[in-house]
């Protein structure tokens, strides 16, 4: 199960990432980032994935943040430090660069915003997008929808993850 590190303080998630390990509780951890500067991000993220080490799996999330060019900067040096994986860089409607960088990056490129509908997913498919896809059970017509579009998707080698979207009030 994948564990969010969140706090944005370094310090505090090694500590969480290192409980957690010595726990047994969790291996795979995602880090929230792209609210801060790119450099700012990047010292975050290497901090945590040299103190974690081979012990965990190091995800990213950067909701969008970066514009086309900051994603690709962005995204080589995530993928050169060894991230597992990258959740959607760019804005939800720049299709061409989250194509762009799912095809030039060797780390995966997760489609998260970008990907509402099977349909979303489809048109991505369609430009040539190589990357994983998040389908949320309840923006993609519910969960016989949801599960039906990642088996085609499967038949071409393609990756997709399911999340039930859950929000605490």
């Amino acid at each position: 199960m994948l564990w969010t590190l969140a706090s944005g303080d370094t310090a505090k998630d090694i500590a969480e990432g290192e409980k957690l390990l010595a726990e047994g509780r969790h291996r795979a951890f995602k880090l929230k980032i792209g609210a801060r500067e790119l450099a700012t991000d990047l010292r975050h993220t290497r901090a945590i994935v040299e103190a974690l080490g081979d012990r965990a799996s190091i995800r990213v999330d950067v909701n969008q943040a970066w514009d086309a060019a900051t994603g690709a900067k962005g995204c080589r040096e995530l993928a050169a430090m060894g991230v597992d994986l990258i959740e959607q860089p760019v804005s939800a409607h720049d299709n061409a660069a989250l194509v762009r960088l799912s095809q030039q990056i060797e780390t995966a490129i997760l489609a998260d915003e970008a990907v509402a509908t099977a349909y979303d997913g489809y048109q991505l498919a369609q430009q040539g997008f190589t990357g994983a896809y998040a389908l949320k059970i309840a923006k993609a017509g519910g969960r016989t929808a949801c599960w039906r579009w990642p088996a085609s998707r499967r038949r071409q080698g393609l990756a997709c993850t399911a999340a039930p979207c859950w929000k605490a009030p």
